[in-house]
């Protein structure tokens, strides 16, 4: 026998509610029947990218030999903010953010216009596009729903 701790969830759902998850995904799907909505679906999200990943690898030795030394990553590694917007078909803008720049209302709107040239040029051009993003404050400013 192992001890071992129990996995973490949000929260605990009734059979009840996992009933109505299912019956509402289902009215969803049902809702837009023959429309592929989702293939107009545009996701938006940011990511911290780090410079250098470092890796310990597995070493094989010999006995009575002890494996090579292998450094710790700094504490403060080097990173740039990566963000980017995708699509069924794989991403359809990125943009990498200059260092120490982080996401404003202005630089979200600059973003979004660069999106809509994109997509302007992608096979989405004259179809309705549904746009996806968190409730990240720069994300639902004033100034980016305007």
């Amino acid at each position: 026998m192992r001890k071992l701790f129990g996995r973490f969830i949000p929260h605990h759902l009734t059979q009840a509610n996992l009933d109505r998850r299912v019956d509402d995904s289902i009215t969803l799907l049902t809702l837009h029947a023959g429309d592929r909505w989702m293939d107009r679906l545009i996701t938006g999200d940011e990511k911290w990218v780090f410079y250098d990943n470092h890796h310990r690898k597995s070493q094989w030795v010999g006995e009575g030999e002890s494996p090579q030394d292998v450094p710790k990553p700094d504490l403060h590694p080097k990173k740039v903010m990566l963000s980017v917007w995708w699509g069924v078909d794989g991403p359809i803008y990125w943009e990498l953010l200059p260092e120490g720049k982080t996401i404003t209302g202005d630089l979200y709107t600059t973003q979004l216009r660069n999106l809509k040239k994109a997509v302007d040029r992608s096979a989405l051009k004259d179809k309705k596009v549904y746009y996806q993003h968190d409730n990240a404050r720069p994300h639902v400013s004033k100034q980016v729903k305007q």
